[in-house]
């Protein structure tokens, strides 16, 4: 898909079908939201928040950092914003401390953009007292360097060469025309990129206990983005450790605190 089509309608309708018919399930199968108070950490357009309080959680918070993607959100959520069921928070994670901790926590696609991501999870544990919801897709992916964001037609569609030398892969990029922006993002998830055994090993430090986890062959968004099944990766396959990594397009968890 051209970045183009990045709409914000289309990435709150995206995270909304995402969220109703796949993730709140997935994280039902361990704990139900209705009654609960939910954060999400990078809450974008806010098609998950919409999704959650139609699975009748409690209170439903929404962070994100970016300014233009929340006033976009209020416009989709104005109703339910109105009414009290769901708050905007334009903020940095590390300055919120909310009166007590929530019962559940959402993160999609958000921790691979992290920096000193062992600090990130022990912060978040102080944000919560229950449950941890995160999918992202692991960096060596086919796409794991979001290259898809990219306009060149040709590199947009090239798996894989985000894993070159920092020097050479900002070099394709500038070939390229990437906008500087853009190159700046990309190489910023370069050195933010995590594994799914990097990801297990700092999450066990902070104290959070794996309760579920699954690796996809086809990441669940494809089905909204592209008409893709829903693909899972079948064991023994999804248990290789390292290898895993490179034909893994999302991987999903919840954690429990301990």
């Amino acid at each position: 898909m051209n970045p183009q089509h990045y709409t914000a309608d289309f990435l709150f309708q995206n995270a909304y079908q995402l969220g109703k018919t796949y993730i709140i399930p997935y994280i039902e199968q361990v704990v139900p939201l209705k009654g609960k108070r939910v954060l999400e950490i990078g809450c974008g357009r806010g098609g998950l928040l919409q999704a959650c309080i139609e699975a009748q959680a409690k209170e439903v918070v929404g962070l994100d950092i970016d300014q233009q993607a929340l006033e976009q959100a209020k416009n989709f959520l104005d109703g339910l914003i109105q009414k009290g069921k769901v708050k905007l928070l334009t903020m940095d994670v590390y300055d919120y401390s909310p009166e007590e901790p929530f019962d559940v926590v959402l993160l999609k696609d958000v921790i691979e953009h992290i920096p000193q991501q062992d600090k990130f999870l022990k912060h978040l544990r102080k944000l919560v007292q229950g449950y941890v919801w995160i999918g992202f897709p692991p960096w060596q992916m086919p796409f794991g360097g979001h290259q898809q964001l990219l306009s060149h037609p040709f590199l947009s569609r090239l798996p894989y060469f985000h894993l070159l030398p920092k020097n050479l892969y900002k070099k394709i990029l500038e070939w390229g025309n990437t906008p500087l922006s853009l190159q700046n993002m990309l190489l910023e998830i370069k050195d933010t990129g995590i594994s799914i055994e990097r990801f297990e090993c700092i999450a066990q430090q902070a104290n959070f206990k794996i309760v579920k986890r699954t690796c996809f062959f086809f990441n669940p968004s494809y089905r909204f983005r592209f008409g893709l099944p829903i693909w899972k990766v079948p064991f023994p396959f999804s248990r290789l450790k390292w290898i895993r990594n490179f034909y893994t397009t999302a991987v999903y968890y919840v954690l429990a605190t301990i």
